[in-house]
């Protein structure tokens, strides 16, 4: 699992979250905490991209202690599997802290990319960030 360092302060830490797919993509935000799994206001991707530009998701000190979990669905839509498959293999995915301790970071990859269906119909994207 990666790890951010939000700190302790006031600021709000941002996410972006950049999903590379010929598919129709959403992406989702939540914070783990030790009591509640929540989705975060605002944190979710606008368009078929599953992109999320830039938001904010707390304050620094709220988030520390926590953990980010992201998950991406993706529809792959194209009539015959073998399409489908080559499609699934060019999906990737980053994600963009900023404004913690640790400022700019950026993580290259999901921490899992599953063919939900079996047939690349589907697939889903996690990305679990610890926060400290």
């Amino acid at each position: 699992m990666d790890s951010y360092k939000t700190g302790n302060g006031t600021q709000q830490v941002r996410l972006a979250v950049d999903i590379t797919s010929n598919g129709i993509a959403t992406t989702r935000g939540f914070l783990i905490t030790s009591t509640s799994r929540d989705a975060i206001s605002g944190c979710a991707s606008k368009d078929a991209t599953g992109d999320i530009i830039q938001v904010p998701i707390g304050q620094a000190s709220d988030l520390q202690g926590n953990e980010l979990l992201l998950v991406t669905d993706i529809l792959l839509f194209w009539p015959d599997e073998e399409t489908r498959k080559i499609e699934f293999e060019k999906i990737t995915a980053r994600y963009v802290m900023d404004d913690g301790e640790e400022q700019h970071k950026e993580f290259s990859e999901a921490d899992l990319k599953v063919n939900a269906l079996g047939d690349f119909t589907e697939v889903v994207l996690w990305k679990t960030i610890k926060l400290g």
